[in-house]
C-alpha cells in the first residue's frame, strides 16, 4: 500500500493499544464512581486466591496473547503466520484442553468467516479497481499539485489532508478508502 512493513506498524500499533486498554477501564470505573452505579451485590467480593484459581484454570487460554505476541517481536512469525498460529492454538485449546468446541460450532464459525471475508472482497475489490482508475488517471498527482498550488504552509495543508479524509469517509467505507489507493495513493506524493 504505501511500502510500510506489516509487522512495523503491528509493532507501532501496541503501546496506542495498550494505553487505550488501560484507559478504558480507568475512565469506566471513574464514571461508574461519580454516578453511583454499582456491581451484582450477590456477587462475592473479590479475593486473590479465587483469581489465581481461574487463572489457572484458564491458563492455556490466557497464554493465546503471548505466544501470538511473543512470536512475532521475537522474529519467529509475520503477523499473517502468527494469525495462523492463533488460529491453531485456539482450536487445541478449544478440542484438546478445554473440550468446549465441537465440529459443529467449527463448521458454523468457518461459515460465518466465509460470509464475511466475502463481503469484505466485494469493497476491497471494487475499492481496488477505483484505486486503478485512480492511478491511471493520475488523480493522487493532481490531488497533490492542486493541494500544493494553494498553500505551502504544512498546517493548511494538513488541514486541507484532514478535510478530504473527511469527505472520503462519508462515502467510501473506512477499509476501501485505505487500501484501493483513494486515500493512500493520494497522500504519498505529500510524504
Amino acid at each position: 500500500m504505501g511500502n510500510l512493513s506489516v509487522t512495523a506498524m503491528f509493532a507501532a500499533g501496541f503501546i496506542p493499544g495498550f494505553i487505550v486498554g488501560f484507559a478504558m477501564p480507568v475512565t469506566a470505573r471513574i464514571v461508574a464512581r461519580r454516578r453511583g452505579f454499582a456491581g451484582d451485590q450477590d456477587a462475592p467480593p473479590f479475593q486473590l486466591s479465587t483469581f489465581y484459581r481461574s487463572c489457572r484454570r484458564g491458563f492455556f487460554s490466557l497464554a493465546s496473547p503471548f505466544i501470538i505476541l511473543g512470536s512475532i517481536y521475537s522474529g519467529l512469525c509475520t503477523p499473517v503466520e502468527a494469525s495462523v498460529l492463533a488460529v491453531a492454538w485456539a482450536l487445541f485449546v478449544g478440542l484438546v484442553i478445554n473440550r468446549a468446541l465441537s465440529f459443529t460450532s467449527i463448521y458454523k464459525s468457518l461459515l460465518e468467516g466465509a460470509m464475511i471475508c466475502g463481503a469484505v472482497l466485494l469493497i476491497v475489490g471494487t475499492s481496488t479497481l477505483f484505486g486503478k482508475i485512480l492511478t491511471f488517471e493520475q488523480a493522487p498527482q493532481r490531488l497533490a499539485a492542486a493541494v500544493m498550488n494553494l498553500s505551502q504552509n504544512p498546517y493548511l495543508v494538513l488541514l486541507m489532508i484532514i478535510g478530504v479524509l473527511i469527505v472520503l469517509g462519508m462515502f467510501m467505507e473506512t477499509l476501501s478508502t485505505f487500501t484501493g489507493g483513494a486515500c493512500s495513493g493520494s497522500l504519498l506524493p505529500w510524504t
